[in-house]
């Protein structure tokens, strides 16, 4: 609309250049005036009308001439109140074109974190399911491997901790071979696993989520944090080399710390 209605304007400025010009085009070389007998129009260089031959005084010159002076200042006006009326139709139009655009722009900014807020509570249940499941799996692990290393006696270990003779593994790594292997464990881990791949393609979605809003600024902080938190601990599980205390203790942390962090995302949520 806007486009069409100033190239229309355009137009008519055009239009009304080239009648200018036609009236004025004398300016140069001769002016044009109307023959004061038989109305047709002569040069005013000639004493006399070439088409009826009425005389042409310089009075009458001087007349003609200043009728088309005042023609000319009208069309002016005329032409000056076009541009006006287009220049403010203008204005005006691209004003409600800018307003139509931020309306939009908002539109889609709250489209964006009502999907964000969406992702976080998918987010922060993943969250929930990982922290069961790892804690689960981790425990009975840690179980396994300490009462291998001190010969601990356990309905829920033994099957685990002790040779077909049914005596201790002297070498802990075999205990704990044994409860990978196990079918249990085995459905168990892929729980984790997956758990895990479902937290990273979360914070995938929620990380190509821009916005200025500072609630979710700061939950990408937590969200962040949280990642790198989760990414560390199950590469720590496929790793090899750690003694149990500092297993046990870092593991402790990793799922403290998945726990406050599913806390302060469902904090912040409440919050926009």
């Amino acid at each position: 609309l806007p486009h069409s209605l100033i190239q229309q304007g355009l137009t008519y400025f055009t239009h009304m250049l080239l009648f200018i010009n036609k009236i004025t085009e004398g300016d140069c070389f001769m002016s044009l005036i109307k023959c004061p007998e038989c109305k047709k129009k002569i040069s005013d260089t000639v004493s006399f009308c070439p088409n009826c031959g009425a005389t042409i005084t310089d009075h009458i010159k001087e007349q003609q001439k200043g009728k088309g002076s005042k023609k000319i200042i009208i069309i002016s006006l005329i032409i000056f109140l076009i541009l006006v009326v287009i220049g403010l139709a203008a204005f005006f139009i691209g004003k409600q074109i800018k307003s139509k655009e931020e309306k939009l722009m908002k539109e889609q900014v709250k489209k964006q974190e009502e999907q964000f807020y969406n992702y976080c509570d998918t987010y922060s249940k993943a969250l929930r399911d990982i922290h069961e499941y790892w804690l689960d799996y981790t425990s009975q692990k840690r179980k396994v491997w300490y009462n291998c290393i001190w010969n601990i006696e356990s309905d829920e270990t033994d099957d685990f901790t002790k040779d077909s003779k049914g005596a201790f593994y002297s070498d802990f790594n075999d205990a704990l071979s044994e409860f990978s292997s196990s079918s249990y464990v085995e459905s168990l881990l892929d729980e984790c696993v997956e758990d895990v791949g479902k937290e990273k393609d979360l914070y995938a979605k929620l990380a190509r989520i821009k916005s200025k809003n500072k609630n979710i600024l700061e939950l990408k902080k937590i969200i962040s944090s949280t990642h790198e938190t989760v990414t560390n601990m199950y590469k720590m599980e496929e790793s090899y080399g750690y003694n149990y205390k500092e297993y046990d203790e870092k593991m402790d942390n990793y799922l403290e710390d998945i726990t406050d962090a599913q806390t302060k995302i469902d904090s912040k949520k409440e919050e926009r």
